[in-house]
């Protein structure tokens, strides 16, 4: 009896606690490509997670970008998201499947600087909304997701302009 407890103990729980929130990795840190977006065009992006807990996280993000025009030659992106998950599926131990996709909706606020602009607005800001989709295999973590966002100013007006992009997790 007393093995069977400690076997589901060491077994089960550790396990059930990574496929349950299985985008909660060991390392905080992934890198994106993102085209438009907050960047106009094309974007490589750091991110950084510091605060994770059952069904929410957030996002910090930094990265440099490429207009493609000589407008700017490079641009700096950077956000912070909130990132809430959307389908909550628990398994239960001692069936250790995953859920096979993981939705989020990811909610914040980002800027881009532009490095040497032909005219004086060298920074702009915008509020984003998106969808995170963390994909994952059973009996494994996640390693990569696509995320889709919907960012409506540019250069104060609201104007129809959104990005998707890949993400990796280092």
């Amino acid at each position: 009896m007393l093995l069977r407890l400690f076997v589901m103990a060491v077994l089960c729980q550790p396990a059930n606690a990574q496929l349950y929130k299985s985008y909660q990795k060991h390392h905080l840190w992934s890198a994106t490509l993102e085209i438009g977006g907050i960047n106009p065009v094309l974007a490589l992006n750091a991110e950084y997670s510091p605060f994770q807990v059952a069904g929410l996280f957030t996002t910090l993000r930094a990265g440099i970008g490429h207009t493609f025009t000589d407008y700017s030659i490079n641009t700096f992106p950077h956000s912070v998201s909130v990132n809430i998950l959307l389908n909550r599926k628990q398994t239960k131990c001692p069936i250790p499947i995953g859920e096979p996709n993981q939705w989020f909706l990811e909610v914040g606020a980002g800027g881009l600087v532009f490095n040497r602009p032909k005219d004086k607005q060298d920074y702009r800001y915008t509020p984003m909304l998106g969808v995170r989709w963390y994909q994952t295999a059973k009996y494994t973590l996640t390693r990569y997701f696509w995320k889709s966002q919907f960012t409506p100013l540019i250069l104060g007006r609201l104007v129809p302009w959104g990005g998707i992009g890949m993400g990796v997790i280092l």
